[in-house]
C-alpha cells in the first residue's frame, strides 16, 4: 500500500511567523497628527472668536440643501479627485473616524477579542443609501421646488458659530461606542467604513478609478500574511493572485500588507485599471437577505 504525499510546512520559523508592519507607526502617527490638527483649529476658534469653517465632508451638506460652499465642500471634493488618482489614502491615514475604529480595535484585542469580518453585499449599499439621502434628496428637493440646484447661493469660509453643525456631548458619546466598539466588534475591523460611511461610498467609487494601487510580483508564494495583517477586511492574497493586484475598494493603502511580505513580493505601484475584475460574494443570497432584515427590523418596528 502507497501513501500519499502530504505537503510539508516550511521548518524555518521565521517563514511561518508575521512580522510586524513598519508602516503602522508611520500610520498612527499621521492619525495622532489630524486630531493635533483638529485641536488646534478648535482652540483658534475658541481664541479668536471666528475661524474657517469645519473642514468635515458633511458640511458639504449645505451646498446640497442651500448652495453654499464652504471649507467642507472644498475639502470633500479634493480628497475625491486625489482618491481618483492615489486611491482611498485619506480614509486610511487622515480620517478621525478610522482613528477611533483602530483604536476600538487595539483595546478589544488587547481585552482577548479578535473582531472577525463581514462580507456582505447588499450591506455594502447602506453607505451609497446614506450618501443619496444626504447630498442627492436635498438637491432633489431644491428642483421639485423651482430652485436650481446647481445655482451658488454664497460662500462661507469663515464662522463665528464653529460647534453649531457638530452634536452634544450625549451623541458624541454614542458615536464613540456605536461607530468605534460596537461596528467593529459586529461588522470588523473598519466595519463603519465598509457598513455606513456615506462619504466612503464616494471614495470607494473613484477608488476603482485609481492608478496607484498594491501590486504584486513573481516572488509571491501565497503565504497569506498580507491579509492576516490587512484591518480593511481585503484578501489580499487572493486578489494578487487573481488579477496582479488589489481590486477591492475597501483598500485604505494602509500598506501593512506591503510591510509584512516576507518575500517583498507587493508593492504600490502605477499600472493598469482593475475596471473589470469581479470579486466572489462570500454569502449566499439568502443570507443577504436575512442580514438585510436583520438590519431593517429595529426601523420597521417603530
Amino acid at each position: 500500500m502507497t501513501r500519499a504525499r502530504l505537503p510539508v510546512l516550511p521548518s524555518d520559523p521565521q517563514a511561518r511567523t508575521i512580522r510586524k508592519s513598519r508602516t503602522s507607526k508611520w500610520r498612527a502617527a499621521s492619525l495622532v497628527a489630524v486630531h493635533l490638527i483638529i485641536a488646534a483649529h478648535i482652540a483658534h476658534w475658541l481664541l479668536a472668536g471666528r475661524t474657517v469653517t469645519p473642514v468635515e465632508p458633511s458640511e458639504a451638506m449645505a451646498f446640497a440643501k442651500g448652495g453654499v460652499v464652504n471649507a467642507g465642500l472644498i475639502f470633500f471634493a479634493a480628497t475625491i479627485l486625489l482618491t481618483a488618482v492615489f486611491g482611498r489614502f485619506f480614509c486610511g491615514w487622515a480620517c478621525h473616524l478610522v482613528a477611533l475604529q483602530d483604536l476600538s480595535r487595539w483595546l478589544l484585542e488587547k481585552a482577548g477579542i479578535r473582531p472577525k469580518p463581514l462580507r456582505s453585499r447588499l450591506l455594502a449599499w447602506v453607505p451609497a443609501a446614506a450618501f443619496a439621502y444626504m447630498f442627492f434628496w436635498p438637491a432633489l428637493w431644491r428642483l421639485w421646488h423651482g430652485d436650481d440646484p446647481t445655482r451658488l447661493h454664497g460662500t462661507e469660509l469663515t464662522t463665528s458659530a464653529f460647534w453649531e453643525t457638530f452634536p452634544g456631548l450625549v451623541v458624541a458619546v454614542l458615536t464613540f461606542l456605536v461607530c468605534g466598539f460596537l461596528a467593529v466588534y459586529f461588522l470588523g475591523a473598519k466595519g463603519f467604513c465598509t457598513y455606513a460611511c456615506p462619504y466612503g461610498a464616494a471614495f470607494a467609487a473613484v477608488e476603482r478609478l485609481a492608478p496607484l494601487r498594491v501590486r504584486v510580483t513573481d516572488a509571491c508564494n501565497g503565504c497569506a500574511h498580507c491579509t492576516a495583517v490587512c484591518t480593511s477586511n481585503v484578501r489580499v492574497h487572493e486578489e494578487v493572485r487573481d488579477f496582479g493586484m488589489v481590486v477591492d475598494p475597501g483598500c485604505m493603502k494602509c500598506a501593512d500588507c506591503v510591510s509584512v511580505c516576507p518575500n517583498d513580493a507587493l508593492y504600490l505601484g502605477l499600472g493598469r485599471l482593475p475596471l473589470a475584475a469581479a470579486r466572489p460574494a462570500a454569502l449566499s443570497w439568502g443570507e443577504e437577505l436575512t442580514l438585510g432584515g436583520a438590519f431593517l427590523a429595529p426601523r420597521e418596528r417603530r
